[in-house]
């Protein structure tokens, strides 16, 4: 008997009888069936070739320019982030450092006062009308871009006017601070007379206009042509305010994908809530509403975000746990909440649009109603919604140096760009030079109202180009220094590239060098250390200028810290006199001189301090892109009490005042405890935690954006688009990483030892110039070395000072048999001086000094 099996074949018992054309029909089934698995393998084997051809094979590089703003960059799967080129740029803002708004000393006007962020000026009783203005450099060959952040009471006009009464302006009304631009063409004023930068205000008595954030940028007509067809806020986007000349510092990019949200540990944890591991959290309330904790995070404007969480401890309606995005605008105005509360207990979810003006946003954690609640997973993904936790993904590129190019034309940039090696290395153009009392200063000769002061071979020999287009510099006050042959009138310097020397020509008003004063060595030095020269008779007054009668003194120049006190042509800090010649450095953020010009050859620098190997998460991720990252300082300072410590507030500073806090590391990895504040009056930002999590044993390490203005970098990136380009560059930062790690093993002795400080000498000591003075420390061991010459000899008397961190305890009496036949009897004091104290100065060896500072 004949059975039909499930797949049409047929099965015949022992006692059948089979024919041949049984069997026949049998195989045709059999052939029939393999047909059709041959096309379906073949249509499954098509369609996954489809899928990973395009993976394998070479596809090009995706370029992505990021800008200094928040940008959204979706990537198919996690890929290296590589960067290009990062190309310099210079701006030199012609209000120096008075636009930005914290003293009024250079400025004139009815009512001027200032509040340290602003300036403002009011119509005096009985007028209609009041003006705020400030002396700009003006070259009618020139176009220029003027922008400031202005709000009045009243209709205010923003304007450049020349003193014939020519202007070109812009009139706006605003309750709020907001920029606004002019455009100046060139040869739109004569320039015939003197042009200032005006806010002008007509109403009533008692009308107030504020400026903030001012700044006058010259412009080439290449540049300033292409500007022109943008919208305003994209031109007050590439045109940040800076003070005085700013290049591009320390560029960097921060990457958030996958989960925008970090671990509970990071977030701002209130004290009713109890952290039980990294992503659960449960808090007790007592009160109808309390907030559990939130964290802070930047967002784009009409962009969706989709937020989850699983919560616990949900009773009614009104007793629940719930969560909320609040967004936030640049004054950090609550623009509204989106609350999510459950039904029960498990995961909520929503998503939301981030509405127009939004920048940031916090993610709040919340209960309504008296109880207990539980917290965990807390999540935010950008766009589509996403159905499971994942962990928050975080890198971080950056690197540690100054681009800089043409400032008007943008011509001759420096470029960071990647080694072969993997590492960044810096094309540089332009040298740059900050000047303070450690150099060998001179002084050269004098003009009516100015000194000149040189230093002899600053630079090689023809070293820099010969064109004085190339050479920019500006003062401690941000104001600019004209390139000039002859340096005979004031605020002017030139680098001669025939000697190598630099000239410096020095106003009497700004120096306080009476006009037939002849300053000291030491007097140069210390007005390149921020220190202005008085009479002690006049330093609380009317600052007199020191012609050779009175008692000496110095006032600190002031630089934005410290009470003002001003007079006449400049200002100096408050209470600040000294009676003794000044060794050290204004201690009121004092800003010093600052020149750059171009190199006659360019040169190929290493980045000494860099962070690379950034990923790009699979999906979206938001990249912000900037410049003045700090990365790890180490931690000198830590407030505690009873129950928190923060690091890089007023009362534990950091070498900068901090705009973001990004991380704190110890022994090369990131402290997860400690988490970011807004609440700073010393800055925008902190670093704080909870007294828990700080150990006063271990050395902390602070990365951190320095909240100095720095000019946006554009950051040149490419993006593999397939597999195969992922795993290619894998490949070959996996290889750079050994190479790296290879020199680093064969070099650490080298690098591992402190490098040599240069002193300043004081008292008519001198260096020979291939034989330099220098300090270091290894371990508790102070080393000197180096040969002094030609200063005074005597008790009391330093050749230089040693600062905090190098000086012993206790006096400590050395003898140096120089190879003249005469020894020298040197001593080291523990407040840092270092005196010879007796012997001919004609040539001292320092080499082999060592003193014990344990």
């Amino acid at each position: 008997m004949v059975h039909k099996l499930p797949n049409g074949l047929n099965k015949f018992d022992s006692n059948d009888y089979v024919r041949r054309e049984h069997f026949n029909e049998q195989w045709e089934t059999i052939d029939s069936a393999i047909g059709t698995l041959r096309a379906v393998n073949n249509d499954i084997r098509k369609e996954v070739m489809d899928v990973i051809r395009p993976e394998l094979e070479e596809t090009p590089v995706i370029a992505i320019e990021l800008k200094e703003k928040l940008q959204k960059v979706s990537v198919p799967r996690d890929t290296p982030f590589n960067v290009k080129a990062i190309n310099g740029r210079t701006l030199i803002n012609l209000l120096g450092f008075d636009g930005e708004g914290i003293c009024t000393n250079r400025w004139t006007g009815n009512g001027l006062t200032t509040d340290g962020e602003s300036i403002s000026s009011v119509i005096p009783q009985g007028a209609t009308v009041t003006d705020a203005f400030h002396r700009v450099p003006y070259d009618p060959t020139r176009n220029y871009i003027v922008i400031a952040e202005v709000k009045s009471t009243s209709t205010a006009r923003i304007r450049l006017i020349e003193e014939n009464g020519n202007e070109v302006f812009t009139s706006v009304v605003s309750s709020t601070f907001k920029p606004h631009v002019i455009m100046v063409d060139k040869g739109k004023l004569s320039g015939a007379n003197p042009v200032h930068f005006s806010v002008v205000v007509q109403g009533k008595s008692g009308d107030e206009v504020f400026i903030k954030k001012a700044r006058v940028y010259a412009v080439a007509d290449n540049t300033y042509t292409a500007f022109r067809s943008l919208a305003l806020e994209e031109i007050e986007e590439r045109f940040p305010f800076v003070n005085g000349m700013t290049n591009i510092n320390n560029p960097y990019a921060k990457i958030t994908g996958s989960n925008l949200v970090p671990a509970f540990t990071q977030w701002f944890l209130d004290p009713i809530t109890i952290l039980h591991d990294s992503y659960v959290i449960q808090a007790t309330t007592k009160a109808e509403w309390s907030r559990v904790g939130y964290y802070t995070f930047p967002v784009l404007a009409n962009q969706t975000y989709t937020y989850s969480c699983t919560v616990g401890g949900y009773i009614s309606a009104s007793v629940t746990p719930y969560m909320t995005l609040e967004f936030l605008d640049h004054s950090g105005t609550s623009l509204g909440f989106n609350d999510v509360k459950p039904s029960g207990n498990g995961v909520i979810r929503s998503s939301v649009k981030a509405p127009v003006g939004a920048v940031r946003a916090s993610f709040i954690l919340a209960a309504g109603g008296i109880g207990t609640y539980s917290y965990s997973n807390p999540m935010l993904a950008v766009d589509a919604e996403t159905n499971s936790f994942t962990p928050h993904g975080q890198s971080l590129w950056a690197a540690e140096c100054e681009l800089a190019a043409h400032p008007i034309d943008g011509s001759n940039a420096d470029k960071l760009f990647i080694s072969d090696d993997g590492t960044p290395k810096l094309l540089e153009k332009w040298e740059k030079v900050t000047l303070d009392g450690s150099e060998p200063w001179q002084f050269s000769s004098f003009a009516a109202g100015v000194k000149q002061v040189r230093i002899k071979n600053y630079v090689p020999i023809h070293s820099s180009t010969e064109s004085i287009y190339h050479m920019f510099g500006v003062k401690h006050d941000g104001s600019q220094l004209k390139p000039d042959g002859h340096v005979i009138t004031p605020d002017t310097f030139i680098f001669q590239p025939e000697t190598g020397h630099l000239y410096v020509g020095i106003s009497n008003v700004n120096s306080g060098w009476g006009e037939s004063y002849t300053p000291s060595v030491d007097e140069v030095k210390a007005y390149f250390m921020g220190w202005r020269m008085t009479t002690q008779e006049s330093w609380n007054s009317t600052l007199e200028p020191f012609n050779g009668e009175g008692t000496k003194g110095w006032s600190a120049i002031y630089c934005g810290k410290g009470t003002p006190f001003m007079y006449a042509n400049g200002t100096v800090v408050s209470g600040s006199g000294v009676g003794t010649l000044p060794t050290s450095i204004n201690p009121y953020n004092y800003r010093g001189y600052k020149l750059q010009y171009l190199k006659l050859v360019p040169t190929i620098e290493a980045v000494k301090n860099y962070e690379i190997g950034a990923t790009l998460f699979k999906g979206a991720n938001m990249v912000e892109a900037g410049s003045g990252i700090v990365l790890s300082e180490r931690v000198y300072s830590v407030l505690t009490t009873d129950t928190a410590a923060a690091i890089g507030d007023i009362n534990s500073p950091l070498k900068q005042d901090i705009k973001k806090a990004l991380y704190i590391s110890v022994n090369g990895k990131q402290d997860l405890n400690w988490y970011t504040s807004a609440i700073n009056p010393a800055g925008q930002e902190k670093f704080r935690t909870l007294i828990q999590g700080y150990n006063p044993k271990k050395t902390y390490w602070a990365t951190y954006v320095s909240l100095t203005p720095s000019v946006s970098p554009i950051i040149e990136t490419a993006l593999s688009s397939s597999l195969r380009g992922t795993v290619s560059n894998l490949v070959q930062q996996t290889g750079d990483m050994e190479r790296r790690l290879t020199v680093i093993e064969n070099y650490s002795s080298v690098t591992d030892t402190p490098q040599w400080v240069k002193p300043t000498l004081l008292n008519g000591w001198t260096a020979f110039e291939h034989l330099p003075v220098g300090y270091r420390k290894i371990h508790d061991v102070v080393k000197l070395k180096g040969r002094l010459a030609s200063g005074s000899v005597g008790l009391n008397i330093p050749a230089f000072v040693l600062p905090e961190g190098y000086r012993p305890k206790t006096s400590t009496y050395l003898t140096v048999n120089d190879f003249t036949v005469s020894s020298r009897y040197i001593c080291v004091h523990p407040d840092g001086t270092v005196i010879i104290e007796m012997g001919p100065s004609n040539s001292i060896c320092l080499d082999g000094i060592t003193f014990d500072i344990s």
